[in-house]
């Protein structure tokens, strides 16, 4: 309980239409224009070429295109922590090491659809498959990063005030 009696379960309580709404801060929007939407031209543009060419000759989708976007993504987490003045150095190290690992491995997802263009054996559906789960992923990480930043400095700025 607290001094004015109600409880701590009491704080926690969402309204329902709050629950719905995402507020993004202007940071947060300006990464979705920036890195997103800008990561995300390579698959604009198959998708463009794909509707402009007869037949079935472009897919629609390419595990590259993911490649790209996911590295992309993980390149901007690297930035934003770099340049980022929190105190938190346990937290900084721990996403350059996820961002790092992610890069390794789109590096060698974008190895495996290189090799699946002229070796049958490489399952070209796993590493598309891959691709979009592995820039899904890296989406979320970012989404959750720039939240925890977003949150530091708002924190810091009313601890000012």
């Amino acid at each position: 309980m607290y001094d004015d009696g109600t409880s701590a379960h009491h704080d926690l309580t969402i309204d329902p239409k709050e629950a719905i709404i995402v507020k993004l801060s202007e940071k947060k929007v300006l990464w979705l224009i920036y890195t997103v939407l800008f990561g995300m031209v390579p698959i604009f543009i198959r998708i463009f070429v794909a509707c402009m060419v007869n037949g079935d000759k472009v897919p629609l989708i390419s595990a590259a295109d993911f490649i790209s976007l996911g590295i992309v993504m993980q390149i901007s987490i690297l930035a934003e922590i770099r340049y980022n003045e929190s105190s938190q150095a346990g937290w900084k190290q721990a996403l350059i090491g996820i961002s790092v690992l992610a890069i390794i491995f789109y590096a060698a997802l974008f190895a495996f659809a290189l090799l699946g263009e002229v070796n049958p054996d490489i399952n070209q559906n796993a590493v598309l498959g891959m691709s979009i789960l592995m820039s899904l992923g890296s989406f979320l990480l970012c989404w959750a990063v720039y939240d925890r930043i977003i949150h530091s400095s708002t924190s810091v700025e009313e601890a000012i005030v």
